[in-house]
């Protein structure tokens, strides 16, 4: 029994596979089946060390893409990789022939298209997943064929045709299991990083993996009347971190509550899942692995998503996000310290506010979302293989 999972270029693609994967090996342990081998397909590893936790195989893909902007750069960018794209598909036929798996689970983005497109041809079953409110363009492409479509937004399903919506489900965003609460996590100042404590309210500020430098800008402006309720955790990117160190010297000159800011380049799932546990308010982006591993953990949230011009699906994520779980947005463009200020002023010292935006906060997160597509992918596997 083999599955191939695919879909990368993001941790919003890729993490979402490691979910699926840790929840196959849990069912076959459960049901006392032979543990499916499985393979991850796509143009680089992004993540060694959760592959090689598991045992999931590496399978090497190129991978062209299709670029959405209309710039002359573009367009010639796009010819030339209508060329890589077809290679694509026929080496990832090649490569699925020898393999020869039983289902192929894609996540999207353009290293899945060709995979997916191989595994059409080669008629093995294919099982797509968007975690946005509006569907990717290869989700949507392999929508058609696919045998089973999860989805995280309701909004997406306006996306899809009358046959598609026959085999759609509203399943919700897979979590890996180093960042869910267990009913043995202790939440008490031993268990807090970065010196921590419960005297005043934490802030958790995420822009992605990448970092955001105009939520850093603003946070950093913003901190002289923040750190004296507030205590902040900033993961500002690795390639924003020494730049806002060196600010510092001049945002924190003299302040005497400059202990409760921490700035990180990066937080590791360890450090995000203690910090989880303690935040009381989250800002932002609207990547969808934030938003439901937010909601997982109940947090009022600040979404602040990255402009449509950038990012085709980030600020339908926060509206439609906010509709279900009460976040507040604040578009990229409307960002200011004050306004930032006042939200977070308004949440965090406001204590009937906070618990009802903590109440609301918990309506996203489906718990089963990583159980119902691996329960998917086992019944078309053994299927497949009769």
């Amino acid at each position: 029994m083999k599955i191939v999972l695919t879909g990368g270029g993001t941790g919003g693609h890729f993490y979402p596979l490691i979910a699926i994967a840790e929840e196959v090996e849990k069912i076959a342990r459960t049901k006392r089946l032979i543990s499916p081998s499985v393979y991850y397909m796509g143009d680089k590893k992004y993540d060694k060390s959760s592959l090689s936790n598991l045992g999931i195989d590496f399978l090497y893909c190129p991978a062209g893409k299709r670029r959405v902007n209309k710039s002359f750069k573009s367009a010639i960018l796009n010819f030339f990789d209508l060329f890589k794209i077809a290679f694509s598909i026929l080496y990832s036929t090649l490569v699925l022939y020898k393999v020869y798996p039983d289902v192929i689970f894609s996540k999207g983005g353009f290293v899945a298209y060709p995979v997916c497109k191989a595994a059409q041809f080669l008629k093995i079953p294919v099982v797509v997943h968007d975690s946005d409110s509006v569907p990717g363009r290869v989700t949507l492409s392999c929508a058609k064929f696919a045998m089973y479509i999860g989805i995280a937004f309701p909004e997406a399903e306006k996306f899809f045709s009358q046959e598609e919506l026959k085999k759609t489900s509203l399943v919700g965003i897979p979590i890996r299991s180093e960042l869910i609460r267990h009913n043995d996590d202790v939440n008490d100042d031993t268990e807090i990083p970065f010196g921590l404590h419960k005297k005043k309210k934490i802030i958790l500020v995420l822009g992605g993996s990448s970092g955001a430098v105009y939520i850093n800008d603003n946070i950093l402006d913003a901190l002289d009347k923040l750190l004296p309720n507030f205590q902040i955790v900033h993961q500002t990117g690795k390639d924003n971190y020494q730049g806002v160190k060196k600010e510092l010297k001049t945002f924190l000159q003299n302040n005497q509550h400059a202990q409760d800011y921490h700035p990180v380049p990066f937080l590791n799932s360890y450090e995000l899942k203690k910090i989880y546990s303690s935040a009381d308010l989250v800002i932002t982006r609207a990547g969808s692995n934030a938003l439901a591993e937010i909601s997982h953990w109940k947090i009022p949230s600040i979404i602040v998503p990255i402009p449509e011009s950038v990012s085709r699906d980030q600020r339908s994520n926060a509206y439609a996000y906010a509709r279900i779980a009460g976040g507040v947005v604040i578009e990229n463009k409307n960002l200011s310290p004050s306004l930032l200020l006042s939200q977070i002023n308004s949440i965090l010292l406001n204590e009937n506010l906070l618990a009802e935006k903590k109440r609301e906060a918990s309506n996203f997160y489906k718990p089963d979302a990583a159980k119902t597509i691996a329960e998917a992918l086992i019944s078309i596997l053994i299927s497949h293989e009769k």
